[in-house]
């Protein structure tokens, strides 16, 4: 994997409201990595200018010891949007690998193709079946994507306009989907886009663990995503 063609994002900044507790440093298995810890991993072997977007996180730089850096949120309340945009400008490369930091299964293979996809779109998304809150057929994973620094004066001014929703401004760029059969055929179960932002989704994880069907190296099996915000 060419780790110096894109750099790589995780963004830490929210308030965890639905889990009730800070979910980046949350461990999943007593004694284990933290579920940042296990998302940083996964995008080393991407990047190699792997950033952690988050006001007020010197602790993560701490646990990091340096490994990554830790850049504040440059667009404060604004959500999503604003984490992509300021990782995107403080992006040492072209184009930046966003995800969430409650992904503890991504999968570096996945990663990997969405990079060598399309070199010249502004993003490359996974887009999967589903019915969005938007009331599409498509799900776009805007927390597992590849966002290019062309993209940000779209980001920029799509954030002074007021207008915060991650694919409100996709209509303006070059946007490459990543279909869902094709995402399928790297992670049959999508579990690079599980997210474990509930205590309801913690405990599916938990189980599997205990009852041997998830595993934090090897693939879990049998959990259905759920649609991110977008």
């Amino acid at each position: 994997m060419h780790r110096d063609v894109v750099s790589a994002a995780v963004l830490a900044g929210g308030m965890s409201k639905r889990m009730g507790v800070d979910k980046a440093t949350l461990r999943i298995v007593d004694n284990g990595p933290t579920m940042i810890d296990l998302v940083v991993q996964a995008l080393e072997r991407v990047s190699d200018d792997v950033l952690i977007i988050g006001t007020g996180r010197g602790d993560l730089a701490e646990l990091f010891h340096g490994r990554v850096r830790v850049i504040p949120d440059a667009y404060p309340g604004t959500g999503p949007l604003g984490g992509i945009a300021t990782a995107v400008a403080a992006a040492r490369h072209e184009r930046c690998c966003v995800v969430a930091c409650d992904l503890p299964f991504l999968n570096a293979e996945l990663l990997a193709t969405m990079i060598d996809a399309d070199p010249a779109s502004d993003v490359t998304i996974p887009a999967l079946a589903g019915t969005s809150r938007q009331g599409g057929t498509t799900i776009y994973q805007t927390l597992h994507a590849l966002y290019s620094k062309s993209a940000l004066p779209m980001m920029e001014r799509a954030l002074r306009e007021g207008r915060n929703q991650v694919i409100g401004w996709f209509p303006e760029a070059r946007v490459h989907p990543m279909g869902e059969a094709a995402v399928r055929a790297i992670d049959p179960n999508l579990l690079s886009c599980f997210n474990v932002n509930t205590k309801e989704a913690l405990s599916t994880v938990r189980d599997g663990l205990a009852n041997g069907s998830f595993s934090l190296t090897d693939e879990p099996t049998g959990v259905v995503t759920e649609e991110r915000s977008q």
